[in-house]
C-alpha cells in the first residue's frame, strides 16, 4: 500500500509541476480571445480546466476510496490557491510574435531588483528566431548579472542535443563558469517543446511557447501570488536538473 501511495503522490506532483502551468496558459489565452479576462468568468474557467486535469488523473489512478478522497482533498487545496492567484492578476498582455515578447521581457530583466528565474525548453536555439530582440534579451540577462554582486539568475534549459542546441548550451555553460554563483544553469530532460517561463522578483511572470522553429508566442502578467506559485514550479524543475558545468557521464 505504501508503494501505491508514493506512486499516486508522485503522479499528483507531476500534475501541478507540468500540466497546470500549461493548462493555465491555455485558459488565459482563451479567456483573452473571448474578452472575459476582466470578469469572474476567467477564474471560473481556470478552475474548471484545472479540475478536469486533476480529476481526470484521479480517475486513472483510482485504487481505493480512501486514496481518491485524499487526492481530491489535495487538488481542492491547490485549486483554491490558484483561484486566489488568478483573482490578483494585473498587467496581462498577450504577444502574437516573439519580438514584442522578448522586448518586454528584456525591459523587465533590466529593472529586476533581486532575482530572475527563467527556463528555455525549446528544441531550437534562440538564433533560429533570427531576431535582434531575442538576442538582446539574452544579453540583458548577462548585463543584469554583471550589474550588481547581489544579482542572481537561474536558468533551466532543455537537454536537446542537436548540433544547433549543443552550440547554444555550450555558450550557456561558459557564462555559468564565468559568472559562477550568480549565473546558474541546469539541464533538464524534456520531450519535445514545453512552455518556458520567466519569473522576475517573484511577481512579474512571462510565459512563452513555440513548437515552430521560427516563431514564439506568449503572454505576461503581474501577480505576487501566482509568481510565488510558479516559483515553486521552477524550483521543482531546478531540483531535478543537472548543473550545466558538471561533465556528462
Amino acid at each position: 500500500m505504501a508503494d501505491g501511495t508514493d506512486r499516486s503522490s508522485e503522479r499528483t506532483r507531476r500534475i501541478w509541476e507540468v500540466a497546470v502551468p500549461v493548462g493555465l496558459g491555455a485558459v488565459l489565452t482563451v479567456c483573452d480571445a473571448l474578452g472575459v479576462m476582466q470578469t469572474n468568468y476567467a477564474s471560473a474557467a481556470v478552475l474548471g480546466v484545472l479540475g478536469i486535469i486533476g480529476y481526470g488523473q484521479i480517475g486513472r489512478d483510482r485504487q481505493s476510496a480512501d486514496q481518491v478522497a485524499r487526492l481530491r482533498a489535495e487538488l481542492g487545496q491547490q485549486l483554491s490557491a490558484v483561484q486566489q492567484a488568478v483573482d490578483g492578476v494585473s498587467d496581462l498582455r498577450f504577444y502574437s510574435h516573439h519580438d514584442p515578447f522578448y522586448e518586454a521581457l528584456a525591459q523587465q530583466v533590466g529593472q529586476a531588483k533581486e532575482e530572475v528565474l527563467t527556463s528555455y525548453l525549446r528544441r531550437y536555439p534562440p538564433e533560429a528566431l533570427n531576431s535582434p530582440a531575442v538576442l538582446a534579451y539574452f544579453n540583458a540577462c548577462t548585463d543584469w548579472v554583471k550589474a550588481a554582486p547581489t544579482h542572481q539568475l537561474r536558468r533551466v534549459v532543455t537537454s536537446e542535443n542537436t548540433p544547433e542546441m549543443t552550440t547554444w548550451t555550450d555558450t550557456q555553460r561558459q557564462l555559468a563558469i564565468e559568472h559562477r554563483a550568480r549565473y546558474l544553469v541546469k539541464v533538464v530532460d524534456v520531450q519535445g517543446d514545453a512552455m518556458s517561463v520567466a519569473i522576475i522578483d517573484r511577481e512579474q511572470v512571462f510565459f512563452a511557447f513555440g513548437s515552430d522553429p521560427y516563431i514564439v508566442t506568449g503572454f505576461s502578467l503581474r501577480s505576487s501570488k501566482l509568481g510565488a506559485y510558479l516559483r515553486e514550479y521552477h524550483q521543482s524543475l531546478w531540483e531535478n536538473g543537472r548543473d550545466i558545468t558538471t561533465p556528462t557521464p
